[in-house]
C-alpha cells in the first residue's frame, strides 16, 4: 500500500489549477469527453456474438451497427453515397472489427477473407505479411531478451511505415467529412482512435485506449491505480502538472494543415500525448506522430 501511495499521491498532487483554458475550450473538452465516455459505455455493454468466434466470422443480423458511433459526433458526416460497415477479424489470440466504408448500393463483404481479397493489391498486403513474418522470426529469437524484443518491434514499425496505404482498417476515415470547426477535427481524431474499439476480444484489448480531455477524467481514471509494474527507473522523471489547461485538446491551423493534440491513457503504456495532422479540405487525410509518453504506466496484466 505504501508503494501505491508513493506513486499515486504525487500524481494527484499535480492535479492543481494553473492557467485556466478559455470557457469555449473548457466547454468543448467537457462536451467531447462526455460523448466519448458515452461511446465507451455503449461498447462496454455489447456482448460479443458467439458466431464471431466461428470460422469464417460472419454477421447474422442483430449485431452492433457502426454508424451508431458516428451519431455521437455532430460535427462529422459520411461522404454522400457511402455508409460505414465492418467485417470481423477473429483469430485464436484475439478478435476485433475491421471497419470500412462502402457505397450504399454495394452489398457488404461477406467476411474478412472477401474484404482482404478486395484490398490486397492496393494495400500492398503481400509486403505487410512479409514484414510480419520477419518480425515473428526475430521475436522468436528474442523471446528471453526484452531489449531485443523491443528492437524487433521497432524494426517492424519502420518496415510498415515504408509500405504505402497499408492501414486498411482506417481507410474509412477518407470518407468522413467534418464541418471545418475545431470541434469537428477533434471529433475526427477521436473517431480514429475509438471508431473500431467494439467487440474487442483477448489480445485486441491491449490497444484499447481512454481519451483524457479533462482533469476530472484524469482523476477518475488514474487516481485509483495500483502500483505500476514498470521498472522503478521509468518513474524517476517528475510528472508534469496535470491541469485542465494541459488536458484540453488543442487545435492549431496553418494554410495546409490542421493539427490536433490530446491525451490518452492505456493500462499498458500510461498517459500519452497524441498528435494528428489533417488536411483542412475534404478528404482530410491523416498523418500521425509517434505518441509522447507523459506518465509511464503498466498494469502488469498479460492476456
Amino acid at each position: 500500500m505504501r508503494k501505491v501511495l508513493l506513486w499515486t499521491l504525487p500524481f494527484l498532487a499535480f492535479l492543481t489549477a494553473c492557467t485556466r483554458p478559455s470557457k469555449i475550450e473548457l466547454q468543448r473538452a467537457n462536451d467531447i469527453q462526455a460523448r466519448v465516455d458515452a461511446i465507451a459505455k455503449l461498447y462496454g455493454e455489447l456482448e460479443l456474438p458467439k458466431h464471431f468466434m466461428e470460422s469464417p466470422a460472419r454477421k447474422r443480423g442483430g449485431e452492433f451497427e457502426v454508424p451508431q458511433t458516428l451519431s455521437f459526433f455532430p460535427h462529422l458526416r459520411m461522404e454522400n453515397g457511402y455508409v460505414l460497415d465492418y467485417v470481423y477479424h477473429s483469430q485464436g489470440a484475439g478478435g476485433e472489427p475491421i471497419v470500412y466504408a462502402r457505397k450504399t448500393e454495394c452489398p457488404p463483404f461477406a467476411d474478412e477473407t472477401a474484404f482482404v481479397a478486395s484490398v490486397r493489391e492496393r494495400a500492398h498486403l503481400d509486403d505487410v505479411e512479409s514484414a510480419l513474418r520477419k518480425y515473428q522470426e526475430e521475436e522468436a529469437k528474442a523471446v528471453s531478451n526484452p531489449a531485443e524484443n523491443g528492437a524487433a518491434f521497432e524494426r517492424l514499425q519502420n518496415r510498415l511505415a515504408e509500405i504505402p496505404d497499408h492501414d486498411v482498417g482506417h481507410w474509412y476515415l477518407k470518407h468522413i467529412a467534418c464541418d471545418g470547426s475545431d470541434d469537428g477535427f477533434i471529433e475526427l481524431a477521436a473517431l480514429r482512435l475509438i471508431g473500431d474499439r467494439f467487440y474487442l476480444f483477448w489480445h485486441a484489448c491491449y490497444s484499447d485506449l481512454r481519451l483524457i480531455l479533462t482533469k476530472e477524467k484524469a482523476e477518475k481514471v488514474m487516481g485509483g491505480l495500483e502500483e505500476s509494474k514498470l521498472p522503478q527507473f521509468t518513474h524517476a522523471k517528475k510528472p508534469p502538472k496535470i491541469t485542465a489547461a494541459l488536458l484540453c485538446p488543442k487545435v492549431k491551423r496553418d494554410a495546409d494543415t490542421v493539427t490536433v493534440t490530446f491525451h490518452v491513457f492505456s493500462r499498458w503504456g500510461g498517459l500519452s500525448l497524441l498528435t494528428f495532422k489533417f488536411s483542412p479540405r475534404f478528404p482530410h487525410g491523416l498523418r500521425e506522430s509517434e505518441p509522447e509518453t507523459i506518465i509511464p504506466y503498466d498494469c502488469g496484466i498479460v492476456y
